[in-house]
């Protein structure tokens, strides 16, 4: 899976490709979450992901509570 992380008017877009599962869930996170601090608009696109796996929902899912509770 390869991850992209850009920037543009003021959103963080983050665009992974390929397969989210339990292997490569745990780099996504990482890349996610430190960019989620308050007033931060962060937007993921999954537009070129073929695959998501539990693994895959949950880093959504922390995700999202991370963005909710800032």
């Amino acid at each position: 899976m390869e991850i992209d992380v850009r920037s543009e008017g003021g959103v963080t877009n983050v665009s992974p490709r390929g397969d989210i599962d339990g292997q490569t869930a745990p780099s996504l996170q990482e890349k996610i979450l430190p960019l989620i601090v308050e007033g931060a608009k962060v937007l993921v696109d999954l537009s070129e992901v073929k695959f998501m796996s539990s693994s895959g929902l949950r880093v959504m899912l922390v995700t999202y509570r991370e963005g909710t509770a800032k």
